[in-house]
């Protein structure tokens, strides 16, 4: 990453923000883990797994085995996540603690696949944004704790553009006759062409069927004169930059900048307003032995000093409001609690999704794939 940022802001007393949430952070752990006393454990995560689980560990998982007594094991895992809660024993369960966003928190919570948390554990909960606290996904706040998240970029050659892309309604332009959206998590595109639609605000085309058929006509629109590849994953994308099939795309911004740095044409612009995922960690049913270290680690990775380590190892966009990020990150992801309800206006919501999913999904499938 370029330009960090290690000494902070000043503060009126002397003691940059990053300083005080240090020590305010690990004043917090100190706190809990006295008051929870909880004796050493192994504590089973699941995480993403590629990238995402490197850098969980790097960032996030070491540092706890270094401040406590417990142990972290961290399983890489993917779609099959939930499955196999639901298929263990569930006084038996694969692991203790787990990565969640979307439809993975509203199955798991709709078939009874998580434990619940004695917030009161959990004061850093505190530095959350308090859009994230107080109206973003609440209802799982009985099982864990918002914690990190990704958003989607516009990732495109220069060499090869004759403009500058600003926000989704670009890949519309007439002169854009090659671009690539990602269509692997459909949900996610879905709620990009609807941020595109312009209908209402962020993604709320989705869930109200009066804007379906313009969703759908801009959906529509894009395949017949827009796009030229609907790509399944960042690999496919940047090999079709590389061979100039391509000329502007969709990717996660982390995963973007690693690739554009590396790239003297290819830039990269986040959308104010953009689809995404945020993650809650949620403790997994059956871990009632271990429910006061699951809860100490939850603290851990909402330490503000912790949060900035887990983007310095993995560009994550962070839950809390006292983290600070370099100059790049913080041109880039929402820095304060307005900025972060506006960009995830745009992330889809799976609640509201529910009634009208499996009709958006056959549409978009018609369409894209086929």
């Amino acid at each position: 990453m370029t330009d960090k940022d290690t000494t902070g802001t000043s503060m009126g007393s002397g003691i940059s923000r990053r300083q005080f949430a240090s020590v305010a952070g690990t004043a917090a752990v100190g706190a809990v883990a006295g008051c929870l006393g909880s004796d050493a454990q192994t504590i089973r995560v699941a995480a993403w797994s590629g990238t995402y689980a490197e850098n969980f560990e790097e960032g996030v998982v070491d540092p706890f085995r270094e401040e406590t007594d417990h142990e972290v094991e961290v399983i890489p895992e993917w779609a099959e996540m939930l499955s196999r809660v639901r298929s263990a024993p569930e006084d038996n369960p694969p692991f203790d603690l787990m990565s969640a966003h979307g439809d993975f928190l509203l199955r798991g919570a709709a078939d009874d696949l998580f434990a619940e948390v004695d917030l009161d554990n959990i004061p850093n909960l505190d530095t959350v944004y308090p859009h994230l606290r107080n109206e973003f996904r609440t209802e799982y706040l009985e099982y864990g704790v918002p914690t990190d998240g990704a958003s989607y970029a516009i990732v495109y050659d220069e060499s090869n553009v004759d403009f500058t892309p600003t926000d989704w309604t670009d890949f519309l332009r007439d002169e854009v006759d090659s671009g690539a959206l990602e269509a692997g998590f459909w949900t996610d595109t879905i709620s990009t062409v609807a941020v595109m639609t312009g209908e209402a605000e962020g993604a709320n085309e989705l869930y109200d069927e009066q804007y379906h058929d313009a969703l759908i006509g801009v959906l529509e629109e894009l395949d017949e004169n827009h796009i030229e590849a609907w790509t399944a994953g960042g690999a496919e994308l940047w090999e079709n930059l590389r061979q100039e099939v391509v000329n502007m795309g969709m990717s996660y911004t982390g995963s973007g900048w690693v690739e554009t740095d590396d790239n003297d044409d290819w830039e990269i612009v986040t959308p104010s307003v953009t689809s995404g995922y945020f993650d809650h960690f949620v403790r997994v049913r059956g871990t009632d032995e271990k429910k006061e270290a699951v809860e100490e680690f939850m603290n851990h990775m909402l330490d503000p000093e912790i949060q900035e380590r887990w983007y310095e190892s993995g560009n994550v966009l962070l839950a809390s409001e006292e983290a600070e990020y370099d100059s790049r990150g913080e041109e880039t992801y929402p820095t304060s609690n307005d900025e972060m309800e506006t960009m995830l206006s745009g992330f889809p919501n799976f609640q509201q999704l529910q009634p009208h999913y499996d009709t958006l999904n056959e549409q978009f499938s018609e369409i894209v794939y086929e």
